[in-house]
């Protein structure tokens, strides 16, 4: 998630350490809150045929809060 402050686009603090997968108004407060698969993101190879794929866990919903935290 990205932020733009004093003229440049940076990271936004607060959430710049979470995957983030999308970012909805889930309780309908007027702020965007963010929905991350982690910590259950991992690589699984395939038995058998050897490709490795992404394996996720469930969807967590991080509500956003008047002072800009999650």
């Amino acid at each position: 998630m990205w932020t733009f402050r004093d003229g440049r686009i940076s990271l936004y603090g607060p959430a710049e350490a979470l995957d983030v997968t999308g970012a909805e108004d889930i309780d309908r407060d007027g702020r965007a809150d963010l929905m991350v698969r982690q910590p259950f993101v991992t690589t699984g190879v395939a038995e058998g045929s050897g490709f490795s794929y992404d394996i996720t866990g469930p969807e967590w919903v991080f509500h956003s809060l008047a002072d800009g935290t999650f």
